[in-house]
């Protein structure tokens, strides 16, 4: 991603067109993010600041989302909730949403983010850590608060795995290459990163009669990714996807038992209502591994 300057007048001509992706006029939610998730909001905030004060200014919110594991609506929400237009601009690089601070516009800080509390400011003994325990079961309430009344992980567990697939691309990336990394079908991530797309998270450009996909810069290790992804998964609505996807190996796993049935009645001549009842056993069976089948390959980072 180009690293270009913003001025304040540019700054906000951007912020006046570009229209934000949550807080649209008389949109249905349950409760703000601020409302409900008041200590999400300070760590979000508290985030965006410490990685613009990195970036020399500016931050998505693609970035912010490796931290925490919420969807990137509710930390959109938050970092929404910070412009306006005289310390936090909402504008755009390369056509990506991204938010600038305009006193760090320039500076680039090499303080770590990890080592001290997020939130508290506290001392931590890790260095790559950014909650203390008091924090982190803090913030595990609300999100589970917030999860009783909100579907967020069906949308967050998919978001947080394609960002982390294509974190380390360094470039364009083609619709096959990030389905050929992640545990989603083809099918789904076509229409994930769409969405992803429409909302400025991400890019879609045509090279050469090809359509690819650009994200901004970010940085997703795989600890941070597997730590995000077990607490996200605790929550039956981040399954959805994964449902589907064990709903279509049933569907083609009881075609291929019919069509096997319906052979062998023709060329071995076994009696079909026994080769029935032997179908109805073996569906049975497949359908239970399927659905009791978990997860074993992760995602791996388009390097």
């Amino acid at each position: 991603m180009n690293t270009l300057p913003i001025k304040t007048c540019l700054a906000e001509l951007l912020n006046a067109t570009n229209d934000t992706p949550r807080l649209r006029a008389g949109e249905a939610r349950v409760g703000s993010v601020a409302e409900t998730m008041p200590l999400l909001t300070a760590i979000v905030e508290n985030l965006a600041e410490r990685l613009a004060a990195r970036n020399g200014g500016w931050v998505s919110a693609n970035e912010v989302l490796a931290y925490v594991p919420v969807s990137l609506e509710m930390v959109t929400e938050v970092m929404d909730g910070m412009v306006d237009r005289q310390v936090v601009f909402h504008g755009g690089i390369d056509n990506c949403n991204v938010y600038e601070f305009f006193e760090l516009i320039g500076r680039e800080s090499d303080e770590p983010i990890g080592g001290r509390d997020i939130y508290s400011g506290e001392e931590l003994d890790d260095a790559h850590a950014i909650f203390s325990p008091e924090t982190r079961n803090r913030l595990e309430t609300e999100i589970r608060e917030r999860a009783e009344h909100d579907a967020w992980p069906a949308q967050a567990v998919w978001q947080h795995e394609l960002l982390f697939v294509t974190a380390g691309a360094g470039g364009p990336v083609r619709l096959a290459e990030v389905a050929g990394h992640s545990r989603l079908t083809l099918g789904q991530v076509k229409t994930k990163l769409k969405e992803l797309a429409k909302q400025k998270y991400c890019v879609l450009e045509e090279i050469d009669g090809q359509y690819s996909y650009r994200f901004p810069k970010m940085d997703y290790p795989r600890a941070a990714w597997r730590a995000n992804d077990a607490a996200i998964r605790h929550y039956p609505s981040s399954r959805r996807d994964e449902f589907e996807v064990k709903m279509m190996k049933m569907l083609l796993s009881w075609i291929a038992i019919v069509g096997g049935v319906l052979a062998a009645a023709f060329v071995l001549r076994i009696h079909f209502f026994f080769l029935l009842l032997l179908g109805i056993a073996a569906a049975g069976i497949a359908s239970w591994r399927i659905l009791s089948a978990r997860d074993i390959v992760e995602p791996k980072p388009i390097a």
